[in-house]
């Protein structure tokens, strides 16, 4: 552990990434399986999805709009634009 260093779900550690790629928060995707990190960056105005592999449905949106697939093959589901 170090002493006084953000990690996830601190909101600096991703405004940081967000001023390092120098990205609009729309810009950015995001994709993890801890529902809290990948709620925190939704939270951020990030494209955010959570990667659940327990869940039986393919893609479900959570009462948040939090996207959430069970496999990286669904990606093009919820990035239809990809």
């Amino acid at each position: 552990s170090v002493p006084n260093f953000p990690a996830k779900p601190d909101e600096a550690v991703y405004l940081e990434a967000q001023k390092y790629m120098g990205l609009q928060p729309g810009q950015i995707y995001f994709i993890d399986d801890n529902p809290v990190y990948a709620r925190g960056a939704y939270q951020l105005g990030w494209n955010a999805i959570r990667l659940n592999r327990a869940q039986a449905l393919p893609m479900v949106k959570e009462e948040d709009k939090l996207a959430s697939i069970n496999s990286l093959t669904a990606l093009p589901q919820v990035l239809p634009e990809y």
